[in-house]
């Protein structure tokens, strides 16, 4: 809906769908209730107890316009950056990679992901566009409205939708994972792969974490110290919660697994991940245990799990200490 909220102006992306898909699609009996209820929707949305589910079937509808409407609305920008409201985004990593890329080439960036035969950009990770990109898939579509609006009608992601047409406009994906992606610094694998690479934006992140790596990112500009890589994310927010033991906690560890007796217990875990000279972490659960060759610290597990994770520290110690990034890995 078009609003304004604390002096930023928000545009309604829906608003150029035609009559005729409004009044068809189901979705958007949705978002006639937002409108209907406008003066209400705190209310109204605590009061539907179905609001978050049809939100999200709604959502498929506003890659294609929402592209289209910013080109329209900074028809002299160079690049245009999407992301969602639970996407964070390290600006001096995005300032720095965008000086590095020329964009009068027409860019499609973000983390590729393949779904029903179809190569596109998961949407929850943020995804970049550069204007000529953009100007390329409005002039391709320009007579295709109805035709991609019929498209869009039958197929359930967004995110999908648009990698298919700026494709058939002509413009391939860039992958930019790990720069781009869709996991917190929590839920990250952390392995040699992305240790000296930027981190450009996080996923499905928290307050506390956006804080924490808000933070770091302005100690970091502060000593003026290059691009922030993940291995300094890690080292400086991961590392330090890491421990031999945390019970009632999840670690992701989803390596070979072990199956042990009713005898057996957490330290029988540790001991399969020792004997496993690239293992990292292990993750104990009753009569299994699961190893992982990569670092995750994970969440907090519900105590029903009867969930241990472990961490091999004096490995981990040393894998930090023999990193040596020379120079940043853009993409």
């Amino acid at each position: 809906m078009e609003e304004e909220f604390e002096g930023h102006y928000i545009h309604d992306v829906l608003s150029g769908v035609s009559a005729e898909m409004k009044k068809s699609a189901p979705e958007f009996n949705f978002y006639r209730d937002l409108h209907e209820n406008q003066d209400r929707l705190t209310e109204f949305m605590r009061q539907n107890a179905t609001a978050q589910r049809k939100a999200w079937h709604l959502d498929k509808w506003k890659f294609l316009p929402a592209v289209e409407k910013a080109l329209q609305a900074k028809p002299d920008a160079k690049w245009f950056m999407f992301m969602e409201a639970d996407t964070f985004l390290v600006w001096s990593n995005l300032l720095k990679w965008l000086a590095k890329l020329d964009w009068r080439r027409p860019y499609f960036l973000g983390q590729p992901v393949t779904m029903e035969g179809q190569l596109f950009a998961y949407g929850g990770a943020g995804w970049l566009l550069s204007r000529p990109a953009i100007q390329q898939m409005a002039d391709h579509m320009a007579s295709r409205n109805s035709e991609y609006e019929y498209f869009t009608n039958g197929t359930s992601f967004g995110d999908l939708i648009l990698g298919y047409v700026l494709e058939q406009a002509g413009v391939g994906l860039t992958g930019a994972w790990p720069l781009i992606q869709r996991e917190t610094p929590s839920t990250m694998e952390y392995t040699r792969d992305v240790w000296c690479h930027p981190a450009v934006t996080f996923h499905h992140i928290d307050a506390l974490e956006i804080k924490s790596i808000w933070d770091l990112e302005q100690r970091w500009i502060a000593n003026m110290q290059g691009p922030l890589l993940h291995f300094d994310i890690f080292n400086h927010l991961i590392y330090p919660l890491l421990a031999t033991k945390i019970v009632d906690w999840d670690n992701f560890s989803d390596g070979e697994e072990k199956f042990l007796t009713p005898n057996e217990g957490f330290a029988d875990c540790k001991l399969h991940c020792e004997e496993d000279m690239h293992c990292m972490q292990f993750r104990f659960t009753p009569k299994k245990c699961t190893l992982s060759h990569s670092i995750t610290l994970g969440w907090k597990a519900d105590r029903s799990m009867d969930s241990m994770s472990g961490w091999m520290m004096e490995r981990i110690t040393q894998a930090i200490a023999s990193v040596r990034c020379e120079g940043s890995k853009w993409i």
